[in-house]
């Protein structure tokens, strides 16, 4: 997985958004997390949305 560089940051609030949506956190306590955690949580986030899909 690799950030997209050049949008402005774009792409690192979009994921966060959908973080806290998904979690019923908020989108500024990822905003506060190190980058490399973030990418952890992002990749963690993205397995659990492919497995809800798989079950529908």
């Amino acid at each position: 997985m690799g950030a997209q560089l050049g949008d402005g940051g774009k792409w690192v609030r979009e994921q966060c958004a959908m973080l806290a949506q998904n979690g019923n956190g908020s989108m500024l306590e990822f905003l506060d997390e190190p980058l490399i955690d973030l990418m952890d949580w992002i990749a963690a986030n993205n397995a659990a949305v492919a497995k809800h899909e798989e079950g529908k």
